[in-house]
């Protein structure tokens, strides 16, 4: 039996231990009913970046972690429920202490970890990795080259029996072939560029060369005939049977994009009433290729017109004796001899895109449309640009463009539609001034020089700068030229021009002379960005793209010559 002083013990114990309970259930209390007073949105705080997208801090780094490892302390409520006794405080505050040294040694981790491995955000930094990774590697690319050339013996991986002599790399994985193999494969596959192994190092062979065997057990090169690749027909003659010998027909130069081929003519027999076909110039097309000549003796593979297109729709300034140079030395790199004519190609080039232009004619497509101003243009924008000399006496032809009237207007209407205007409405000599600016674009009358234009071309563009219209400029930068080519736009809502305060009042006074051209006056007008900058402020407030109704910032932006 417990005596009644160890009960009174165990009651003071309980009554303490209850103590303690009810005050950590208020403190529990107290911390939810502030966070529930702080539950406001907080602030929304921009970090600020460098050049590099990294974040720029207000304080040093040092200065951050001391002040972070001061904050434990900071947030913690002050109860107001009873003290406890000694030995309690000094539980909670061990308890506390041991807390503290945790999330301080947790946020340490943290920083180590962060020094140690640095944000990959940043795209100097990550261009910097890239390169040490090259760097890295270096060598080992340079061994993976060299093995590369290493010279291995190998088995012909069609027959599987006799020794590879000839590697193709257009027809991996089953690049290499023995003297039988690769005659009978390479047959039909002539373009294919194939190297030998013969001399102990890779050499690349033209189509018209083959390995043999001799007698004394030693391989060497002879010459044989290889068939251009084209479209054959099933029948050549009225007989049953559909049987034909191939033969060798007359040579026939072939150019693609790995350069020239030098290969020959097939020429279909029958066997049973001796009826040859050779392929014309219909077959070559339906082939894939295109004439040099109305002879057909070179030919051009299509794919190499477009790959000539494309690049010089990517560079402009590309010559077609530099893509023919190119030509040239492909052929050298993969064994073979001859040269690719500029003239011939350029002019076969030509040819071959007036018939595409023709043809998408017949399909209803229309030439020079902007997609992205389709079917509501917005703006179009008009001036002369770039200077274009044309003497009298040229060693050129006279034979008229493939593409008269397509972009550059035909001469004949511009020329009519300008003596219409300047014979219908009185100009005025002078000076054209805006401000203390003289523009030479804002006259309405100029003398036509005798050999060579003074300006060359007028231009309409859309505000993506797709050219739209041009025409030939004989008396330089006149009123009547833009006016022509605002007649041929007249759906775009804006006209930009570099002298719109001198044009306007001019073709007020056109129009209301010349009614079939009073629904010019619809259009608005406006000056581009670059040009509002060389008037007075008067005219810049009032003509500036940015400032007309309707047309927004971004065709003020877009407005530019």
């Amino acid at each position: 039996m417990m005596s009644d002083l160890q009960l009174m013990e165990l009651e003071d114990e309980l009554k303490s231990v209850d103590t303690f309970l009810e005050h950590l259930k208020t403190e529990e209390t107290e911390k939810n009913r502030q966070k529930t007073k702080t539950t406001s949105p907080k602030p929304v705080h921009w970090n600020k970046r460098d050049h590099n997208g990294d974040i720029v801090h207000q304080r040093p780094r040092a200065l951050r972690k001391q002040s972070t490892s001061q904050r434990p302390d900071e947030g913690r409520h002050v109860s107001s429920s009873p003290p406890l006794d000694h030995g309690q405080h000094l539980d909670h505050d061990l308890n506390m202490r041991q807390l503290e040294d945790l999330l301080q040694d947790s946020e340490n981790m943290e920083s180590q970890d962060f020094v140690q491995q640095p944000s990959l955000s940043s795209w100097s930094q990550r261009q910097k990795e890239v390169q040490q990774c090259w760097q890295q590697a270096r060598p080992q690319n340079l061994d993976n080259l060299l093995s590369a050339e290493n010279i291995v013996q190998m088995t012909c991986n069609h027959c599987h029996v006799k020794e590879a002599v000839i590697r193709c790399g257009e027809c991996m994985p089953s690049e290499w072939f023995c003297a039988e193999c690769d005659g009978s494969v390479h047959k039909h596959h002539t373009l294919h560029n194939r190297q030998t192994i013969m001399d102990g190092f890779f050499k690349y062979i033209p189509p018209t060369e083959a390995v043999t065997l001799c007698d004394t057990g030693k391989y060497s090169i002879c010459e044989q005939d290889c068939f251009l690749p084209t479209a054959l027909p099933q029948r050549i003659c009225s007989c049953d049977t559909a049987d034909a010998a191939v033969s060798v027909g007359r040579s026939i130069i072939l150019v693609c994009i790995n350069g020239r081929y030098d290969l020959h003519v097939p020429v279909l027999t029958c066997k049973h009433c001796n009826q040859k076909w050779a392929p014309e110039v219909s077959d070559f097309v339906k082939s894939g290729y295109w004439p040099a000549t109305m002879q057909a003796q070179t030919l051009f593979h299509q794919d190499l017109f477009h790959s000539f297109e494309a690049m010089k729709t990517a560079a402009p300034g590309m010559s077609r004796q530099a893509f023919t140079a190119m030509l040239d030395q492909r052929t050298k790199q993969y064994g073979r001899t001859g040269k690719v004519n500029a003239d011939a190609f350029q002019r076969s080039f030509l040819q071959f895109v007036y018939c595409n232009y023709e043809e998408n004619q017949l399909l209803g497509k229309e030439p020079l449309v902007c997609p992205a101003c389709s079917p509501e243009m917005v703006a179009v924008s008009v001036d002369g640009n770039r200077k274009l000399y044309r003497f009298q006496k040229t060693n050129q032809s006279e034979e008229p463009g493939f593409f008269d009237g397509v972009f550059l207007a035909r001469d004949s209407e511009v020329s009519s539609f300008v003596e219409e205007v300047r014979g219908t409405v009185k100009s005025t000599a002078g000076k054209a001034m805006c401000g203390d600016t003289q523009w030479n674009a804002a006259r309405e009358t100029s003398k036509r020089a005798n050999k060579l234009d003074e300006e060359g071309v007028e231009i309409a563009v859309c505000r993506h700068g797709f050219l739209l219209k041009g025409l030939n400029m004989y008396r330089g930068e006149i009123f009547a030229y833009p006016m022509f080519l605002q007649k041929e736009f007249q759906s775009a809502t804006f006209l930009a021009m570099d002298v719109t305060c001198r044009y306007v009042p001019y073709l007020t006074k056109v129009s209301e002379a010349l009614t079939h051209l009073q629904p010019l006056q619809e259009m608005r007008h406006c000056l581009s960005v670059m040009h509002a900058k060389a008037h007075n402020t008067k005219c810049e407030i009032l003509w500036t793209a940015r400032n007309q109704e309707g047309a927004g910032t971004t065709l003020g932006e877009e407005v530019e010559q």
